[in-house]
């Protein structure tokens, strides 16, 4: 996992404060298509798919503070709540599961259709991001 510019961390926290693609090409004075690419390019950084999984991954990682986001989130002490421009929502929360202290991920699609769970102890942590970064690279 490499680390992000910080032109793709204020693109990603812009993104993950529900600024569409034009909005934030005029907050940093480029294109629309090239908001695009340094999308891509911390997700290819960080090995992930997608800006809710970047956005995931970037505040685990500490890449990315729950300050550095407005909009459409809430954050508590123990919890980030996350909503994209598709109404799609993703929850981080510090839980302890059997007696460890874990990271809970759970997401959800609007339409209430379907949704995630998945506990990860935070000494496992450092292994399941390596396993996203190899899997990202080799599809």
């Amino acid at each position: 996992m490499r680390s992000l510019t910080e032109r793709q961390r204020r693109c990603l926290a812009l993104a993950a404060s529900g600024q569409h693609h034009d909005a934030i090409a005029k907050t940093e004075y480029v294109t629309p298509q090239s908001v695009s690419r340094i999308l891509s390019q911390a997700a290819d950084a960080l090995g992930t798919q997608g800006i809710p999984q970047t956005v995931a991954v970037a505040l685990i990682t500490g890449i990315l503070n729950p300050a550095d986001i407005t909009g459409p989130h809430t954050t508590t002490a123990d919890t980030y709540r996350y909503t994209d421009p598709d109404g799609d929502h993703l929850t981080a929360q510090l839980v302890t599961r059997r007696d460890r202290p874990a990271l809970a991920l759970r997401t959800a699609r609007a339409d209430r259709t379907t949704s995630t769970a998945v506990h990860i102890p935070l000494t496992d942590l450092p292994t399941v991001l390596t396993g996203i970064h190899r899997f990202a690279h080799t599809t």
